[in-house]
């Protein structure tokens, strides 16, 4: 966590330039709009941002206060996003309450180890996009793997970029 405190000042200088285009690809393959997006590990709230517009609802979830603190300025003219602390070995948050969940560049292991706390968070017919690093592939598959043992439909995208975007929907 300290790691992420200590970066929020200066992550969207080092890292926005290559997230931005798979935000976008993201929210092309998920739907948003009218949604209630829950967005895991959201750090400055960028992909926030572009959702909030058209998404019923986004909640923010993030381990670190700082990132947050970032995130809270640049989305501080919507009033239909919600930022929370927490870790996703605790979500405070109430089963199959969001349509649609994003999970990009995040902490891949700790995912993966909770993986079935995470899906629970999504209604029936919910739309998920979870990036893995390209240097990980084997967690790509297994999280890939995991997805299709809760029935759902996956795609795997290898873009240009340093991740899979791994899209799931359920049948």
């Amino acid at each position: 966590m300290n790691y992420y405190n200590n970066l929020a000042k200066i992550y969207d200088k080092l890292y926005l330039r290559e997230q931005i285009p798979k935000y976008l690809l993201i929210l092309e393959k998920v739907k948003v709009r009218g949604r209630r997006v829950i967005d895991i590990g959201s750090g400055t709230g960028t992909l926030a941002l572009i959702a909030a517009p058209v998404a019923k609802y986004v909640l923010c979830l993030d381990i670190s206060r700082n990132m947050l603190e970032i995130a809270k300025q640049k989305l501080r003219h919507h009033s239909n996003v919600d930022l929370l602390q927490a870790t996703m070995t605790k979500i405070p948050i109430r089963k199959k309450t969001f349509n649609t969940l994003t999970a990009v560049t995040v902490m891949t292991i700790e995912l993966m180890n909770y993986l079935d706390e995470v899906l629970n968070l999504v209604r029936e017919g919910a739309e998920i996009a979870i990036t893995v690093p390209k240097s990980t592939s084997n967690l790509a598959v297994e999280v890939a793997t995991k997805l299709l043992v809760h029935r759902y439909r996956v795609e795997v995208i290898d873009d240009d970029s340093k991740d899979y975007i791994i899209i799931a929907r359920t049948s």
